[in-house]
């Protein structure tokens, strides 16, 4: 069995979040387990976050929702096997 974890990198949360959290919802039958990270009042940072993701259905889902997720402004998502 092979477990697809996904990282994301959202800058600027506070304008961004909206566009990732309908991304979200809309694959949520594909996604397992999510995990949500900030550093609030970290100088500078505050405003950014981490999230991980692990992905059900396979390589193909998987990739199909990396496509979906690195098409939106200020995400970055980086896929991992294990």
């Amino acid at each position: 069995m092979n477990c697809q974890i996904m990282g994301l990198r959202v800058d600027h949360r506070r304008v961004n979040a909206p566009n990732l959290q309908k991304a979200l919802t809309a694959n949520g039958h594909d996604i397992k387990m999510r995990i949500g990270l900030h550093q609030p009042g970290e100088a500078g940072h505050g405003d950014d976050g981490v999230i991980l993701l692990q992905v059900s259905g396979g390589a193909g889902t998987a990739n199909s929702l990396l496509q979906e997720l690195n098409g939106i402004s200020g995400v970055k998502a980086q896929l991992m096997e294990l």
